[in-house]
């Protein structure tokens, strides 16, 4: 019989007994078990077969960014089962610095040094070289695109194939020697042109509010700066289309990368003199745009409107709105979401997100007058999230062109975010690697 013959024989015989979960093809059951969260996941390890699918699922997504002591143990992991490494696409560590007590007394570790050990162990940098096939790459817990001793990690990131890196810590003019700000420039530029294929870019730490190159003051003075040559060449970046970034950040890239499409931008308030230059020349390519600030830069008269159009074809907005008082302290208690139908005037955009970051509740709603306007000064809008995170959509009536009324979808989940959460770490995340844990690499 041809195998031909065989395969018709096998699909015209009825299947006996139900069909379980073993009886699905491979990857099938993969796709099921991924929606699934961790803890579920390590369940069904029950089997070699479902351990070797549910380890792919677990290793494909590592984000351990505040726990320098669990970072220890998956490099050992590695190092003892490299096939796990290799599902490894997602990878988020923490390796800062810290200090170990031992006989000669306090003595600093960095886990970043490529040392060999005396017994010819590997080094944390080491091990995580063989996760081989990395996309998204984050280091936290030390400056390493900046610091001469971090070299290795440099090398590290260097040796990957990344569509998406953040580099958490990046320094200030202010906190730089002189004469060094070329050798962090090179730093930087070597670690992008490592990586051609590079869509996202993140430089999440707001304490990051100057970059090599533009030398901003905390307070925008009405003199005119003259600013240096840009340090980032469009070559360093030709496939960006994400960024993620302070201000002084996002005016470097904005002209050298032809592709941005999404752009958030942190802490804009202070600097928004020197932003508008940039973004007038070269907004036109956003169409995702996020912006992050305190309540006060948005409430400013005009500068919202006046930053936003010079996005003029930006589709989703996210805006992110921080405040340390109370709003009656601050004296913005009737004003404090008039900005909101006020300066939004976007002819394009279709989705709005407006969240709150604060330990105080802000007690106010937009209003269904408020919440018209804004569909009036945005015709194409369809769905806004607002900071209570209640989400609305405009629904046209019908026989009546252009006349819409709104509608409560309902409320954002608090926990929409538990699904996707690690298994939990036995250690609190600010302890220190033990010198227990520390001896698996003297």
């Amino acid at each position: 019989m041809s195998l031909s013959q065989k395969i018709k024989k096998a699909d015209a015989s009825p299947i006996d007994g139900p069909i379980g979960l073993q009886d699905l093809p491979v990857e099938l059951l993969e796709h099921i078990i991924s929606f699934l969260p961790a803890l579920s996941i390590r369940n069904l390890m029950v089997n070699r077969a479902f351990r070797q699918i549910c380890e792919r699922i677990l290793y494909r997504s590592i984000r351990l960014p505040y726990t320098p002591g669990r970072t220890i143990h998956l490099c050992k992991t590695f190092v003892l089962r490299p096939d796990l490494a290799l599902h490894v696409q997602d990878l988020d560590v923490c390796l800062q610095r810290f200090y170990i007590k031992s006989r000669e007394g306090n003595r600093e570790y960095a886990l970043s040094k490529s040392q060999k050990r005396t017994n010819g162990a590997f080094t944390p940098v080491e091990a995580l070289a063989l996760a081989k096939n990395v996309k998204s790459f984050s280091v936290r817990g030390t400056s390493w695109a900046s610091e001469r001793d971090m070299a290795p990690i440099r090398e590290l990131a260097g040796g990957m194939k990344l569509t998406r890196l953040t580099i958490s810590i990046f320094p200030t003019l202010s906190n730089l020697e002189p004469g060094s700000d070329k050798e962090v420039v090179s730093y930087l530029r070597a670690v992008l042109q490592a990586q051609p294929l590079l869509e996202q870019l993140e430089f999440p730490n707001l304490f990051a509010v100057k970059l090599i190159g533009h030398d901003f003051p905390s307070t925008p003075t009405t003199p005119s700066v003259e600013l240096s040559p840009p340090v980032i060449e469009r070559s360093d970046v030709p496939n960006l289309r994400s960024l993620i970034a302070t201000v002084s950040v996002a005016v470097l890239f904005l002209p050298v990368a032809p592709k941005l499409e999404r752009l958030s931008i942190s802490s804009w308030g202070d600097q928004i003199s020197y932003l508008l230059p940039c973004s007038e020349q070269h907004g036109q390519r956003i169409r995702r745009l996020g912006l992050r600030s305190r309540l006060n830069d948005f409430v400013a008269q005009g500068d919202l409107a006046k930053l936003l159009s010079h996005f003029p074809n930006v589709e989703t907005c996210i805006i992110s709105v921080y405040w340390w008082q109370k709003i009656e302290d601050l004296g913005l208690a009737g004003s404090s979401l008039d900005w909101v139908s006020r300066d939004i005037h976007l002819p394009l955009l279709r989705e709005l997100e407006i969240y709150s970051e604060s330990e105080h509740t802000l007690n106010l709603k937009l209003s269904e007058e408020q919440m018209m306007e804004l569909k009036r000064s945005c015709p194409r809008l369809e769905s806004v999230i607002d900071h209570s995170g209640d989400i609305w959509t405009y629904c046209p009536i019908a026989n009546q062109e252009e006349v819409f009324r709104l509608r409560h979808l309902g409320r954002l989940s608090p926990d929409q975010q538990k699904l996707f959460q690690d298994i939990p770490s036995p250690d609190p995340p600010s302890e220190t690697p033990s010198s227990r844990i520390w001896a698996i690499w003297k």
